[in-house]
């Protein structure tokens, strides 16, 4: 079996705003909480810096 992909453009997000959920690190544990409280409906703000999936990334996943 395969997994799916989806590819998105970068985008800038504010780093000041209103968030339920901050999430520090996108490691495999910091991507999975980011995105079940986004799927939650909560705002979450992700932040990762560094090599890796997200590579000095700061990102804003939407609720």
């Amino acid at each position: 079996m395969r997994a799916s992909t989806i590819e998105e453009p970068a985008r800038q997000v504010p780093l000041y705003g209103e968030y339920d959920v901050v999430v520090l690190g996108g490691g495999p544990a910091g991507i999975a909480a980011a995105v079940g409280a986004a799927r939650a409906g909560r705002r979450t703000l992700l932040i990762r810096a560094g090599p890796g999936i997200l590579h000095r990334a700061i990102s804003g996943v939407s609720g």
